[in-house]
């Protein structure tokens, strides 16, 4: 998430927090607003907080990196209270645990956090090799991704099928099948890969060997990145566990602090950045919403008793359904913008309103499950559905697009 400026040299700072370069003032990003009250100096972090936009701005959510040539044509509704309580909940579970986090507060709708220095800007180096090991109050230049369960979307299961990656190392013995746990996870283990996250030209996969040599961490420092974020992905999914949410799978960026503090400092724990996933078993709820997309739609009767029927087969062995942003992925993977995008440079088409709104609900129904908030449907203003439900009408939207069955609609269409 960069930004560029047009104010005077003189009066341009730009720092860091969690994944986001900031200036001093507001800092418009696809999904939050950020602001500083404090700039990092040379011995010091500095101090934020940021936002989450509301649906007013229009689209205030990004996928594939869109974000860095325009915004999506749509806003999900609700998208901004629901990952603002979320984010509340999974702070205070890793704030009960002792795991350290670049937030240092929360106060209503803002979430306050530390801000630290960024390779390649306001003088400080880009390339890694200048940086002495061990120099505080700066992000470190890399991307940590860890996986705990065996998702379908996931680039780590496409390596494994392929064979150009060993699954041993996750403690499997045999190939891996879809949506088990990781061996590793049960005995308390994260295996991590890593990428550049500075670096000109993109993210590049990185060696173990090489990812230490770059983050110019000490040994003691490496050991407690990775010790820190291992506690906090197995706390993030522990809890979810013990609601019925599986979070299969996220990222990391880490800041040093200015007493030498590796922290955790992306956004963790929340439907937005991590892969959330919910088992549906109930054929009935799901035929439900085939037949309400039916008569919507308007379609075929065979096409209707087709998926009415894998809905019960599939559900008695447990529907696996995305609840997070890979949702959107998924629709726009599946109706084939992203080979538009990556070919044409095709701007993004907007979905029906009926998918619109299941996106927002999606986002309020985990929020009610996550925070276990009663009070929920009071404090965002509407009425909340239960995740079941939802995730049953996410699951025929996404086979109805898989089939081209959802309209879309350009915008320079005639």
């Amino acid at each position: 998430h960069r930004c560029g400026c047009t104010t005077q040299p003189a009066t341009l700072f730009k720092i860091y927090f969690a994944s986001l370069i900031l200036m001093i003032s507001v800092r418009e990003g696809s999904s939050k607003n950020t602001y500083t009250e404090l700039a990092p100096s040379d011995n010091e972090v500095g101090s934020g907080y940021f936002r989450w936009r509301g649906e007013e701005d229009t689209g205030n959510w990004s996928i594939f990196d869109y974000k860095e040539h325009g915004e999506f044509p749509w806003s999900v509704p609700y998208q901004d209270k629901a990952l603002t309580e979320i984010l509340k909940k999974t702070y205070e579970v890793l704030n009960s645990q002792g795991i350290a986090t670049c937030v240092t507060g929360i106060e209503d709708d803002k979430f306050m956090v530390h801000l630290a220095r960024v390779p390649g800007y306001a003088g400080f180096p880009l390339d890694p090799m200048q940086i002495p090991v061990g120099t505080n109050n700066r992000m470190v230049d890399l991307e940590v991704t860890f996986n705990l369960v065996v998702h379908p979307r996931s680039s780590l299961y496409g390596r494994w099928q392929s064979g150009r990656l060993d699954y041993g190392p996750w403690g499997f013995a045999q190939t891996p099948h879809l949506w088990e746990v990781i061996p590793i996870v049960a005995d308390g283990r994260v295996l991590y890969r890593y990428t550049t996250k500075f670096e000109k030209g993109g993210d590049r996969p990185l060696s173990e060997e090489e990812a230490r040599e770059r983050s110019r961490l000490t040994e003691k420092q490496w050991k407690q990145g990775n010790n820190n974020s291992t506690r906090g992905a197995l706390a993030v999914y522990n809890y979810g566990k013990g609601i019925g949410i599986i979070v299969a799978d996220g990222k990391h960026e880490w800041m040093v602090d200015d007493e030498g503090n590796v922290l955790i400092a992306d956004l963790i724990g929340n439907p937005y950045d991590d892969r959330f996933v919910v088992r549906l078993t109930n054929s009935v709820i799901i035929a439900k919403h085939i037949g309400n997309y039916g008569r919507e739609l308007n379609l075929p009767k065979d096409l209707v008793h087709e998926l009415v029927d894998k809905a019960m087969r599939e559900a008695k062995k447990g529907i696996y359904q995305d609840v997070s942003k890979q949702f959107q992925r998924n629709l726009y993977e599946d109706n084939r913008w992203r080979n538009e995008w990556r070919e044409k440079k095709a701007p993004p088409p907007t979905p029906i309103k009926p998918v619109q709104q299941a996106t927002g609900d999606m986002y309020l129904s985990v929020a009610q499950v996550w925070t276990q908030d009663r009070d929920l449907s009071k404090k965002v203003g509407k009425e909340i559905r239960d995740l079941e439900d939802v995730a049953a009408e996410l699951w025929v939207i996404e086979e109805l697009n898989r089939r081209g069955q959802i309209p879309w609609y350009y915008k320079n269409a005639a």
